[in-house]
């Protein structure tokens, strides 16, 4: 586990749940807790649950967060696609967001595969 790597992979993604919720507010106001609300979840699960598996020392445990963090991030994107198809929002709108969701699961990727290679001093 690579505190570094981690912690700039967790800014990008605290990063990416603020434009999230700055793009929801202007969804429309029926989609509020439908489609809106789970995108928000959803991005906020990836900040959240790439802490709490960095927070648990443990690296089978921290290689299980990293991969709930990875399939939330895919939740993300598909929901944000979901939007963009039923034209709540502009593909402009979204392309930090995109390129964002980009960088984090390429980060997140290298994480989970350095965490399943056996190493000793990463075992607590």
């Amino acid at each position: 586990m690579d505190s570094s790597r981690d912690v700039i992979v967790w800014q990008k993604s605290f990063k990416m749940v603020a434009l999230v919720h700055i793009e929801v507010k202007k969804s429309p106001s029926d989609e509020k807790l439908g489609l809106a609300s789970q995108i928000k979840r959803s991005s906020i699960s990836i900040s959240t649950n790439s802490a709490e598996g960095y927070g648990r020392h443990y690296t089978k445990d921290y290689a299980l967060f990293s991969k709930i963090v990875r399939g939330a991030l895919f939740e993300m994107q598909t929901q944000l696609q979901i939007a963009l198809n039923l034209n709540f929002r502009y593909e402009s709108d979204l392309t930090t967001i995109k390129s964002l969701s980009v960088e984090v699961k390429k980060m997140r990727n290298v994480l989970i595969s350095q965490s399943l290679i056996p190493n000793p001093s990463n075992l607590v």
